[in-house]
């Protein structure tokens, strides 16, 4: 019996010694595991880090260089329309690129020497302009460079450039030409050189989105005018009888009068601004400009509204306690 318990003690530790190796072998072979995919990751990890500093870097660099070129372009615009023609000559001089190039308003060099009104700065600009051959192009409105200088009381500023580029067929996105310009800006100097050329005003014809454009403004507008009225009307009419004590008459005439003149204000703002100086040439820009106007006359059906409001607040006041000592 000894002898039994002793192999089985024996067996006993043997099995725990082997369960115990087994263990050790499995920690050991998770921890050779995870330290090597520790490894890995921290390798990836400084991979990334270097990665992300590169793209950092190469960023902020990229920053730097196309906020220095905005600041040269935006300071050699400046000089120009200051009109320091020793300042612009001594930085194109050094940056001859950029005389091609435009600021956010899709305007070149040659608007900045109009605006400048001086005649030494546009010659000296045109001059250049002469060597690279560059054709006048419009800006972000559709403004030519023509357009600008009859915008110029000085005529000199349209004869240098005329002189340059004796263009006059273009048309803004009104459909003006340069004497149609001039006219509006009442520069009769202008109008007279122009006119002197044998220059005539452009026949601006009403396009199909202009029409489209004044009958849903006018439709939608009066559409909305109705329909707050009546609203007012219905509804205003109820309160009135109470602030009137109940004087139904009296309460129906002064609302036929506020009515009235509720129609009057927005049928005359309407009339107003029926015009538009802006001719939509596409679909989408007859939207926009539908969509504008609208807006406004919404804003005003609104304040027209709570102003009503703002009065029968006033009226209940007033009259009613006028009422109720009678």
């Amino acid at each position: 019996m000894k002898i039994l318990r002793f192999e089985e003690r024996n067996e006993s530790r043997s099995r725990l010694f082997c369960y115990n190796n087994t263990i050790i072998n499995l920690n050991t072979f998770i921890f050779v595991i995870a330290k090597r995919t520790f490894d890995l990751k921290f390798e990836h990890v400084q991979i990334l880090e270097l990665s992300m500093k590169r793209i950092v870097f190469w960023t902020v660099l990229f920053g730097i260089t196309v906020s220095a070129s905005a600041d040269s372009q935006t300071n050699f615009f400046e000089k120009i329309r200051k009109g320091d023609l020793i300042q612009a000559e001594k930085i194109l001089s050094l940056e001859p690129e950029l005389l091609d190039q435009k600021d956010s308003r899709g305007r070149s060099v040659v608007f900045f020497a109009i605006e400048s009104g001086n005649t030494d700065m546009l010659r000296f600009i045109l001059s250049k302009m002469n060597e690279s051959a560059t054709d006048p192009a419009p800006d972000n409105a559709g403004d030519y460079p023509i357009h600008f200088a009859a915008q110029i009381p000085d005529s000199r500023i349209m004869e240098l450039y005329y002189s340059r580029y004796p263009y006059s067929d273009y048309l803004n996105r009104n459909g003006e030409n340069a004497l149609d310009v001039a006219s509006r800006y009442k520069n009769t100097a202008v109008v007279s050189f122009l006119a002197a050329q044998g220059i005539e005003h452009s026949k601006m014809s009403s396009g199909p989105y202009t029409i489209g454009l004044y009958f849903g403004y006018l439709i939608i507008s009066i559409l909305m005018t109705i329909w707050v009225a009546r609203t007012l009307f219905n509804n205003g009419r109820i309160f009135l009888v109470k602030m009137f004590s109940g004087e139904e008459k009296l309460a129906d005439s002064v609302n036929h009068l506020l009515i009235v003149g509720f129609y009057l204000i927005n049928i005359g703002y309407i009339s107003l601004s029926l015009t538009s100086s802006q001719k939509p040439l596409d679909l989408a820009e007859c939207i926009e400009v539908l969509t504008r106007k609208v807006g406004i006359v919404l804003l005003i059906l609104g304040a027209m509204h709570f102003f009503n409001l703002f009065l029968f607040a006033k009226f209940r006041k007033k009259i009613s306690n006028t009422f109720g000592e009678a």
